[in-house]
């Protein structure tokens, strides 16, 4: 069966003909979204959802916005959440998997009620307004602080808030469709610190005070251990094997066995420095850490490691200035192969930097202000960053949300897609003489194909494929019209590239999913 796109779509092919305002293959900021002086707001947290189709983040509310476009950004779909006092935001890779975890005044800040929720923005597409469609109440009132994680796919949600009445962390996992209660744990701990989730399995790391617990969904607390000191510096890899956790001085890298995680690996530090941030690899393949000169209060450090053996990647120091340029964020692909890491800032240097796994500075991003959160694509070559306009020691009440493409990928969606539109793609490759446009149903691994280098990332009994000749720069344009069928709405569609070269015909790697959500 063909891709339901080719035999009721035809295809434009031009000789780069698609006039764009930025060239997509070339590196630097694609969008950005600023809170306005008169509604402020800072955004505390941002992701990638959707396949890297969409961002999700608190700011100001909850704003869903297409990951494609250029220039100034306006959300595709905002809730304000007016009265809310703390917004955290997760989302996962299905369409529809957009939470969030809020907090209100119940009368006052310091008996606060959460509530989690669920938005859906293809019923908001198809006119059925941008509001939860499901709202969970955690069932207490407490000044403590609330988080919200979610698995790969968005079918699970772990919500966590600290009862501060009982020194007890409360679990609640909830079925990411309906919003049903799974199951509930509470945790003896003296806050709510650090909180990863497995994103490929079941399993929930907790810092909460000197308590350790990671906790299995449907079993509950596999391990638990008291801690030297505090920590919200926590990372469990995307398989649940392997655990991260910072501390004063060292972090410590621990391994799933049948009774718990026991210590394998120490990474110490000079005499002086926390671990502040830490991401860790499917694998542990790639480990990263960021230091902070607590002592000093302004210097900060990059570490990789390669946890399995024990290796040092590469380090960087970044010496600071009079503000404390502190690294509170660390994200690393789930292949390891990029790591990008956020700092405070210290005036001077930029506050993002995107690395490759042998110490290659990809890019570095510099931001109004300091880095609240940030996000990278499953390549490594997106970065969407959250950010306060001044930095975090200075008073400032507003924030913004800027993306960023390393223009490496060799096919691009140049802008959202829409009913009665068309899906604009380009590819390039230096050197192709035609361009290949593939589109079909993604696989889970790639395919080898006779005759051909490179691996096909798509169903070839959906696949649909379309040429035309590149430009001297090896660029091809291709525009698929879309019908006025609202039925289109919801459609995801997956497309790679293949170039004819001299020596053959070479599929590339990148897959982009463009999903028609207006």
């Amino acid at each position: 069966m063909r891709h339901p796109l080719s035999p009721v779509l035809p295809i434009l092919l031009s000789l780069a003909s698609t006039a764009t305002a930025q060239d997509p293959f070339s590196a630097g900021e694609r969008w950005h979204h600023q809170a306005p002086a008169a509604s402020p707001w800072v955004p505390r947290t941002v992701g990638f959802a959707a396949r890297d189709e969409l961002v999700w983040g608190a700011t100001g509310g909850v704003s869903l916005l297409d990951s494609r476009g250029t220039g100034v950004h306006a959300p595709r779909f905002h809730d304000a959440l007016p009265t809310a006092l703390h917004i955290e935001t997760a989302a996962g890779s299905r369409t529809d998997a957009l939470y969030a975890i809020a907090q209100y005044s119940a009368p006052t800040q310091y008996q606060k009620r959460t509530e989690v929720t669920r938005h859906d923005p293809l019923a908001a597409a198809r006119g059925g307004g941008f509001v939860p469609s499901w709202v969970h109440d955690m069932g207490l009132l407490t000044a403590g602080p609330s988080r919200v994680r979610t698995d790969r796919a968005g079918e699970t949600v772990a919500a966590c808030v600290w009862d501060a009445a009982t020194s007890e962390v409360q679990i609640d996992w909830l079925d990411g469709t309906s919003g049903a209660l799974l199951s509930r744990v509470r945790l003896a701990g003296a806050a709510l610190n650090g909180v990863d989730f497995a994103a490929g399995g079941r399993r929930l790391v907790v810092s909460a005070g000197l308590d350790l617990y990671v906790v299995d969904s449907i079993t509950g607390v596999f391990h638990h251990e008291v801690l030297p000191s505090a920590t919200h510096t926590v990372s469990i890899s995307d398989d649940g094997r392997w655990l991260a956790v910072g501390s004063i001085e060292q972090l410590t890298l621990r391994r799933a066995t049948p009774s718990g995680y026991g210590i394998v690996s120490t990474f110490p530090s000079a005499p002086g420095w926390i671990a502040t941030c830490t991401d860790v690899s499917e694998n542990a393949r790639t480990l990263a850490i960021g230091w902070w000169d607590y002592v000093g209060g302004v210097n900060a450090r990059f570490e990789v490691w390669d946890g399995r053996t024990e290796t040092l990647l590469f380090s960087r120091s970044i010496p600071g200035a009079s503000l404390q340029n502190l690294p509170g964020s660390a994200r690393v692909t789930r292949d390891g192969e990029r790591i990008a890491f956020g700092t405070w800032g210290n005036g001077s240097d930029p506050e993002v930097d995107l690395y490759a796994r042998d110490g290659t500075v990809i890019a570095a991003v510099d931001v109004p202000g300091s880095v609240q959160s940030l996000d990278i694509d499953a390549y490594g070559t997106r970065i969407v960053v959250a950010f306060k306009d001044v930095h975090n020691n200075q008073f400032g009440s507003t924030g913004g949300i800027r993306l960023f493409d390393t223009g490496e990928r060799s096919i691009q969606v140049i802008a959202p897609a829409q009913v009665g539109g068309a899906i604009e793609f380009a590819t390039r490759m230096e050197g192709a003489s035609v361009g290949f446009l593939l589109i079909g149903d993604r696989l889970p691994r790639a395919i080898r194909v006779g005759g051909v280098t490179g691996g096909l990332w798509l169903d070839r009994h959906t696949l649909a494929v379309y040429a035309a000749g590149a430009d001297g720069n090896g660029r091809t344009d291709f525009s698929i019209p879309l019908g006025s069928d609202p039925g289109l709405i919801g459609m995801q569609v997956s497309g790679q590239a293949a170039f004819r070269l001299v020596g053959g015909t070479q599929l590339e790697r990148f897959v982009v999913d463009p999903l028609v959500l207006e």
